[in-house]
């Protein structure tokens, strides 16, 4: 005989109560609004679980599990909201996958009535748990999923979804970019040399405007059906791992949109509250500064991202948990290779490092790197894994390099001095001992927040090249904005929005495809091809993935480098100044040792390593040394 053990909760006096229930197979199950996680998977080191259930009245059930090996059932809590209920279960390291049984006395008019509910368990996929995931042996590639390409026109306008303006000419309306269409242009991507895609949120943003862009969730474990569904993502998943490609997903633990069904249930303690809307002071330098106030400190961390983006409060233990279980069901369910993490310096400092301590044991080649748009080295460094001696230690692998980004672009718009123009990257790049390891950095010279390289560099097609040449040569992991390789343009000013503008050729009605060479100009085809060149060398040659790197300080306009391994040694030169520029190989002696002939990749020459490199204007070179 099975006996069942009772957990009840308190009751609340109700007059009517309408729970969904269905009929199936002789049994009333209960479906409620929101299960989170929907399911889960045995065999993590992680044995606690909490299970989310959003219902009608939920805080009301008493509930009770018949056994199961391995599985107990240890409490309940319920919210302080009355549809909110938070069910405890401790799920051992040795317990098998199958269905747990619920029985659920629900207080209705006419007093309790009993219903059914059931919760899976899954088997995990150990081969998630020891793939490789995103390194700098990636090339990655950027996409906002509403502006790259419509595959499916079908799912423009769902019906379950709030109205959301939908209308390609609206800068900040539904587009109709979707899965379906990034899944049709996997082929073009891949001969394009690129390893590994990150996407700006497709999860559900059910908000009535500027949904578009991601960045304001309201169902987490749900694909927004604007985008496809999470069959649709799963099928995405599956056609990248056919071409050897990896998939980044982009996380938000700091916010939700404000029409999450959290949020709208207002159960305490979930969001940050203040009297009145208080916006993040965005100054993450307050999280290390000897000398800042508390109060500009939990400005920081505590305050809105924006009106309709409310705060969440990491410190909550339901919230915790929440966030935790939500981004290892992701990388269980989809197989990820890696997360970007969204305002990382906005969260609570000691969840995200518990966060990411969680991801690394149970997944240890999972690639991980916050957003952390700060100003300085030393800024930038304390969020991540460092050298520095401090009260946090921080188990954030990468960043997003703010840093070099902004030395690279300084160097391709400035006067070179003894700390500007290209000296400005060696400088930024000698301070990497701040580091526990830069190659773990994603590097880039744009992206979905920033003027596009192409407009930064006011239409120099000669300097993009040179910025295409440090970002593939660099160390970290490099990533390409979508358009960058046909120099699609677009400006922060007045609205990020003109950055983000469509794919030409993805959508149905579009006057030219430039995913094909034939829809490109000379000078997109030039630029195309320059990067694809780029990329392909890169992912044939291992010194420029993770091999060392050594630099020469820059002199008379030029900057010198060198990216080698055991078996090749590659010799990198810049010249920014408009003029022709000669200069000595003698001081390169230490690392031309042993060679003594260059192969050029760019143009395919070879010559014997010459007294003096030549060096056109405004240029990049790449040498291969050979013996």
């Amino acid at each position: 005989m099975k006996r069942l053990f009772f957990i009840p909760c308190a009751l609340l006096c109700l007059s009517v109560v309408h729970v969904s229930a269905q009929k199936t197979g002789g049994k009333n199950l209960l479906v409620p609004s929101h299960v989170a996680p929907p399911h889960w998977y045995c065999g993590f080191s992680r044995e606690q679980l909490e299970i989310i259930i959003h219902a009608p009245q939920a805080a009301s059930w008493v509930m009770s599990m018949e056994p199961y090996e391995q599985v107990a059932f240890t409490g309940i809590t319920k919210g302080t909201a009355p549809d909110i209920l938070y069910l405890s279960l401790n799920i051992g390291r040795d317990a098998q996958p199958g269905t747990l049984n619920f029985r659920v006395k629900v207080p209705t008019k006419n007093g309790l009535q009993e219903r059914n509910w059931t919760y899976t368990l899954k088997a995990r996929n150990r081969q998630w748990q020891v793939q490789q995931g995103l390194n700098s042996a990636d090339v990655m590639y950027l996409i906002m999923p509403d502006r790259f390409a419509n595959g499916n026109p079908a799912n423009d306008r769902p019906a379950e979804v709030i109205p959301d303006s939908y209308s390609r000419d609206t800068l900040k309306g539904r587009h109709g970019g979707d899965l379906k269409g990034i899944h049709d242009h996997l082929d073009y991507l891949r001969d394009l040399g690129i390893t590994a895609l990150w996407l700006n949120p497709v999860q559900w943003n059910d908000q009535p405007r500027e949904s578009y862009h991601g960045y304001a969730i309201t169902d987490h474990y749900r694909i927004d059906p604007r985008f496809g569904s999470n069959n649709d993502y799963l099928l995405l998943m599956e056609a990248m791992r056919g071409r050897q490609m990896k998939m980044v997903m982009d996380i938000i633990p700091n916010h939700t949109g404000s029409r999450h069904w959290m949020f709208l249930n207002r159960d305490t303690g979930w969001f940050n509250a203040w009297p009145q809307f208080t916006r993040t002071n965005y100054r993450a330098a307050t999280m290390l500064d000897p000398y800042a106030s508390e109060y500009e400190r939990k400005l920081n961390s505590d305050g809105w991202f924006d009106h309709h983006m409310p705060d969440l409060n990491q410190r909550n233990i339901h919230v915790d948990n929440y966030l935790t279980q939500l981004y290892l069901w992701w990388v269980e369910y989809a197989g990820l290779q890696g997360y970007r993490i969204d305002t990382y310096a906005y969260p609570d400092q000691m969840f995200m490092t518990h966060l990411c301590q969680t991801l690394l044991t149970e997944y240890p080649q999972l690639g991980i790197f916050g957003e952390t748009w700060v100003n300085g080295i030393g800024t930038q460094a304390w969020f991540v894994q460092n050298n520095i001696r401090q009260t946090l230690n921080s188990n954030l692998p990468g960043v997003t390099d703010f840093q070099l980004l902004w030395a690279m672009q300084h160097a391709l718009t400035s006067p070179f001095g003894w700390n500007d123009g290209l000296n400005r990257v060696y400088a930024t790049l000698a301070e990497d001992y701040l580091y526990t390891d830069p190659y773990k950095h994603c590097i880039f010279l744009d992206n979905h927040d920033l003027t596009r390289i192409y407009t930064h560099l006011n239409g120099d097609l000669n300097k993009w090249k040179m910025g295409m040449t440090m970002l593939l040569t660099l160390r970290g992991i490099p990533c390409i904005y979508y358009g960058t390789e046909i120099l699609m343009p677009g400006s922060t000013n007045p609205t990020d929005a003109l950055v983000r503008k469509d794919f030409p050729g993805g959508f149905p009605g579009d006057s030219s495809n430039k995913f094909k060479a034939e829809g490109r100009t000379p000078a997109e085809q030039e630029a195309f091809t320059f990067l694809r060149n780029l990329t392909q060398m890169r992912n044939a040659e291992p010194a420029f993935q993770d091999g060392k790197l050594m630099q020469f300080t820059g002199e008379e306009g030029t900057w010198v480098y060198f990216r080698y391994n055991q078996s090749k040694c590659f010799l990198i030169a810049l010249n920014q100044e408009q003029k022709t520029k000669r200069i000595s190989t003698a001081r390169f002696a230490e690392r031309l040792q042993g060679y003594n002939s260059l192969l050029n990749r760019m143009s395919g020459q070879r010559s014997s390593i010459p007294e003096y490199l030549e060096l056109a204007p405004e240029s990049a070179s790449i040498f291969e040394l050979q013996p």
